[in-house]
């Protein structure tokens, strides 16, 4: 009932179904939204995101115009080829954060040559790459 709350835009059955469900932090963030004045669109795209309809709520935000939300929920997602297209051409505010969160993902996989490549590309800060190399990322990067 919940997902054809989605389609139909009604958000105040949605509370009722999250409500009956137990899915406490989906109706808290479903509140949330209803409460911060977020156009209809995005209120939706959040029940959406709570239901795991993630590419329902990824159109309401391009048909809503928040690029942004659009850009964070495809790298939440790992498309990050994605992500770059939608910084690159509704977003470029978000770019560099973007790319910034791309090396960090790379480094968490432990691949710190392709992360510092990336912050080489996109003016990586300094003191972050230090702290990449602090770890165990000099001895293999000098290696190779």
């Amino acid at each position: 009932m919940a997902h054809m709350c989605v389609k139909t835009r009604r958000l105040d059955v949605a509370l009722v179904c999250l409500g009956n469900m137990g899915h406490a932090r989906g109706a808290r963030a479903l509140r949330k939204s209803m409460q911060s004045g977020d156009p209809p669109e995005v209120q939706v795209a959040t029940l959406a995101i709570q239901l795991g309809l993630l590419d329902e709520a990824q159109l309401l935000f391009t048909k809503c115009g928040r690029f942004d939300l659009v850009n964070r929920l495809l790298q939440t997602r790992n498309r990050w080829d994605e992500a770059f297209k939608v910084a690159e051409k509704h977003d470029r505010i978000h770019l560099r954060n973007t790319y910034y969160n791309y090396a960090n993902y790379l480094e968490s996989l432990g691949s710190v040559e392709s992360a510092v490549e990336k912050s080489d590309i996109h003016y990586f800060h300094l003191y972050h790459l230090t702290g990449v190399f602090i770890g165990d990322g000099l001895p293999k990067f000098l290696a190779s």
